[in-house]
């Protein structure tokens, strides 16, 4: 055998064992494996996969580009450990799950505008990764896309926010808290409440137009929410086993209630929305009370909830405020007279000026 044969020969059994390895690894989308090209300088490592290019070069640097997604698990076997820094092209818009996951010397991660999604577990894993620049256009990060990252541990505890993306609350939420989402927040991600067993109210902003499924999974004690125009589905389990909800505000934007949204809510009975709406819908086919929000139906005022307002109504008010009358005991939408979202003593003063005429 000729010297070049024997090295060609080699070559391609190189390739082949490194395919044979790549598909025992994964186990979660189809293989593509890497065509490796040599070079007395350095390797470089290139593919293209459904119009997107993927490509490694000497100093680390995985570049993907053209039009569509990043593939899911994409990155495995040697590979994963010679990427220091990803840089993700104008023109992708979704980062899939777990396509970067456990890259552990990956240190630095650039995003077009042109990114919208990340995808579950996306860079999970990436224990080095502490540069990430996420741009505005991103609307939706999934759960645990950035866990066990240098990132994600560097949050202090409470409220994490991921570029306009309610990401996560990290550490223990303390008893009896009200959460204010600030504005401009365009998401609540998957399961970022989920457990948050001390939350009793949350006000979510107009400029949120999704919730993620279980975002608020297990929140028992949450009693009621308003959820913004713009939101176009209620998530899969995204209330499930909230046992203290007893009602829930549902804009007319909203197109789908997803199974197990609001599976384990014991307390719920109420439901507010627009007539015709797919919240009246889901009422009826639940058996849950539907009240219309353009209707007079829900009276300004009426915290006793018997269709008229007196001074009943500020007495009922006055005892839940000083804690002496449980909620279970009034209607908490009549109650917010200024519709911010709370029932506090501005609900009262301005009860009783309507009470008095001024």
């Amino acid at each position: 055998m000729k010297k070049t044969d024997f090295f060609a020969a080699k070559a391609v059994v190189s390739v082949l064992v490194s395919g044979i390895m790549l598909f025992s690894e994964n186990t979660f989308s189809p293989v593509y494996a890497l065509t490796e090209m040599h070079s007395e300088e350095s390797p470089v490592y290139s593919e293209e996969i459904n119009g997107v290019s993927y490509t490694l070069d000497s100093e680390g640097v995985f570049t993907c580009s053209g039009r569509g997604e990043v593939e899911s698990r994409y990155v495995i076997g040697e590979l994963k450990d010679k990427i220091k820094k990803v840089v993700i092209e104008e023109g992708l818009t979704y980062v899939g799950p777990v396509a970067f996951y456990g890259c552990d010397r990956l240190t630095e991660v650039t995003l077009s505008d042109s990114v919208t999604d990340i995808g579950l577990m996306a860079f999970y894993g990436c224990t080095g990764l502490s540069d990430i620049d996420i741009s505005g256009g991103v609307t939706f990060i999934e759960e645990m896309a950035f866990e066990n990252t240098a990132f994600y541990n560097s949050f202090e505890e409470g409220a994490a926010y991921i570029g306009n993306i309610f990401y996560k609350y990290k550490g223990e939420l303390p008893e009896n808290t009200r959460i204010k989402i600030k504005p401009g927040t365009t998401g609540i991600s998957p399961a970022a409440f989920s457990g948050c067993t001390g939350l009793v109210g949350v006000d979510i902003p107009d400029s949120v137009k999704s919730i993620g499924s279980r975002a608020f999974e297990g929140c028992t004690g949450l009693s009621e929410v308003i959820v913004p125009d713009g939101v176009a589905s209620v998530e899969i389990g995204a209330f499930r086993e909230c046992t203290g909800l007893r009602e829930i505000t549902l804009p007319g934007s909203v197109t789908a209630i997803k199974p197990d949204a609001f599976s384990g809510c014991r307390a719920l009975e109420v439901i507010y929305g627009c007539k015709g709406s797919c919240a009246e819908a889901y009422a009826a086919e639940n058996g849950y009370r539907f009240i219309d929000t353009g209707s007079s139906e829900a009276v300004m005022g009426d915290t006793d909830g018997n269709g008229s307002v007196t001074a009943s109504d500020a007495v009922l008010l006055a005892g839940f405020l000083l804690g002496r009358i449980s909620e279970d005991h009034i209607c908490r939408k009549s109650a917010d007279m200024n519709e911010n979202g709370k029932t506090d003593i501005a609900d009262l003063v301005l009860l009783k000026a309507m009470l008095v005429g001024v």
